[in-house]
């Protein structure tokens, strides 16, 4: 949570803004500026003297938070040592998939089996790993990027690779509603090269358009999975292949 630096950060901001200086600032509050910038620097500003500056430059103290929060940076992905917190407990992991695609506090509880106390715990990890705010009255807000992204062969895509595609390839996936295509073929360098980068625009577009589908209720979006794979085969693959057939 730790959001009075940041409050305080763009407390300056504003005050930047409406070209109110620390010796403006002592003056209109009858205080040195001196000690203006030693509660600033020790950021020590009370509820009281906050809604002081702010009614001095005309904005109301839920005025500053919303700033605030405008303010905030946005994380793409998360470091090496985040995901694997996240990756050592499938759980949390469970709770990170659900509130990253914009499920409430309520939601979850309605839907999956886990108890107010244990999901207040595990929002509480994404809140410390700033994944998420976690507000007043167990409201969650994301402080990820439109672009979030696990890291590439990271912690947390390991961990799925060892589970959730394990089910990801089970069963019959066209009749479950989605599409599965399977192409092979020897292409040379630039042609890998350009399948590449169109593999790159269909994940950055997948991500685009879940991002803006999060406006929409719940009970119009169903979850969906995307793996894309572009990879040479194996050394003797082939001469295993006909090895086989020649046996048959």
């Amino acid at each position: 949570m730790q959001q009075t630096p940041l409050l305080i950060a763009t407390l300056k901001k504003a005050l930047k803004a409406n070209n109110v200086t620390y010796k403006i600032l002592a003056d209109k509050l009858g205080m040195s500026e001196s000690s203006i910038k030693r509660i600033f620097a020790e950021e020590s500003l009370s509820l009281q003297r906050l809604e002081q500056i702010c009614a001095l430059i005309n904005i109301d103290l839920s005025d500053l938070v919303q700033m605030m929060n405008r303010d905030k940076p946005r994380i793409s992905e998360l470091t090496e040592e985040q995901e694997k917190v996240a990756a050592a407990d499938m759980r949390l992991l469970g709770v990170a998939f659900l509130v990253v695609n914009g499920w409430a506090f309520d939601n979850i509880l309605a839907r999956y089996p886990i108890n107010p106390a244990d999901l207040v715990h595990y929002l509480l990890v994404l809140d410390k790993l700033r994944v998420i705010d976690l507000e007043p009255n167990n409201r969650i807000r994301l402080l990820i990027s439109p672009n979030f992204s696990w890291r590439k062969n990271g912690p947390i895509q390991r961990a799925l690779s060892q589970t959730v595609q394990k089910d990801f390839m089970e069963g019959d996936i066209e009749s479950a509603g989605g599409q599965q295509q399977f192409v092979s073929g020897m292409l040379s360098a630039a042609s890998r090269d350009e399948i590449s980068k169109h593999l790159d625009r269909l994940s950055l577009l997948f991500n685009e358009l879940k991002h803006q589908d999060q406006r929409l209720p719940l009970s119009q979006r169903t979850g969906f999975s995307m793996a894309t794979t572009l990879r040479p085969w194996r050394d003797g693959l082939l001469e295993s292949m006909i090895k086989k057939h020649e046996n048959q």
